[in-house]
């Protein structure tokens, strides 16, 4: 009987012990089914997320890519082989271009050159000039000197007609806002003795052409670039030489940097009229004396005419 019950206890032992035991297997299955469960939602986010950034540079690439396109397709070519006509002059020498469409002004301008500007010197004259028509203080007289001649003396006139200093450049500046130009300030103080105090202002030729863009779309612009038409024969060189009945002005001088002494600075803005359109440019060679200078101009304006006969352009205002 007793050994009965011992039996009973023993299995009962067994039994209970191997009912632990799997409870304890089932459990560790779980465990490892939840885990492995685990890693692969951790690894799928993973993913989800690499794609996700992946996505997004890609989307960059594209807009990237796109206003590449865009700039391309609104850009002025480049001037090609203006550097190599350049390097067969002494000293440094610059470009400006823009082709002219209907309204003038915030044109793309294509620059090219160690030169970019420098001290306006007589082209200064032409927003004086536009700004004593503007006022009706300039003599006819005065004006056709100044801007067909470049004559100091009535360029000088015309200045003090406007009260001349800061009166007279706040007048003339008001010109070149008119006229596109946004940045450059007409110099109201003599610097040098000798020398126009508009003459030594800071211009730089991109923003010539911006200004020659413009000019047209005044009366007072539409005058100026009518007597920039009969520039003098001693004055024609240059872009004297480049398309049909080309307006332009000149200026030259001792200096290229305002204020200062230094390497000649020869220099000249104007609108050419060719196959393809109607262009405003500037061009400017420094290193020389005038003669030289004027070689350099006539150097750079050969290039230019063979330059623009290939290039498009519209007929402005």
């Amino acid at each position: 009987m007793r050994s009965a019950a011992v039996l009973v206890v023993f299995l009962c032992a067994i039994t209970l012990g191997l009912a632990s035991c799997g409870e304890s297997q089932d459990s560790t299955d779980q465990q490892t089914a939840d885990q492995i469960r685990a890693q692969a939602d951790a690894r799928a986010l993973e993913r989800a997320g690499l794609e996700a950034e992946a996505e997004r540079q890609a989307k960059l690439e594209r807009k990237a890519a796109r206003a590449k396109r865009k700039a391309q397709s609104t850009s002025q070519p480049s001037a090609e082989g203006f550097g190599a006509a350049a390097s067969k002059l002494s000293g440094q020498q610059g470009v400006a271009i823009a082709g002219i469409a209907s309204g003038g002004g915030n044109l793309q301008v294509t620059s090219a050159g160690e030169l970019s500007g420098g001290a306006a010197w007589s082209t200064a004259k032409v927003p004086v000039a536009m700004a004593a028509i503007k006022a009706g203080t300039g003599s006819q007289a005065n004006l056709q000197a100044a801007i067909t001649a470049s004559d100091n003396s009535a360029a000088e006139q015309l200045w003090a007609g406007l009260g001349g200093g800061n009166q007279a450049a706040q007048a003339a500046d008001a010109q070149l806002r008119s006229s596109g130009d946004s940045r450059t300030s007409i110099q109201p103080d003599r610097l040098r003795a000798g020398f126009t105090p508009f003459g030594q202002t800071s211009w730089s030729l991109a923003d010539q052409v911006q200004f020659m863009a413009g000019m047209q779309c005044s009366r007072q612009g539409k005058q100026v670039l009518g007597l920039m038409q009969q520039v003098v024969s001693g004055q024609r060189w240059g872009l004297a030489n480049v398309g049909t009945a080309p307006r332009f002005k000149g200026g030259w001088g001792p200096g290229v940097s305002p204020g200062s002494d230094g390497p000649w600075l020869e220099r000249q803005m104007g609108i050419v009229s060719m196959p393809g359109g109607d262009f405003a440019v500037a061009i400017a060679s420094s290193g020389g004396n005038h003669e030289s200078g004027i070689a350099a101009l006539n150097s750079i304006s050969a290039w230019l005419k063979n330059y623009l006969a290939n290039q498009k352009a519209g007929r402005g205002c």
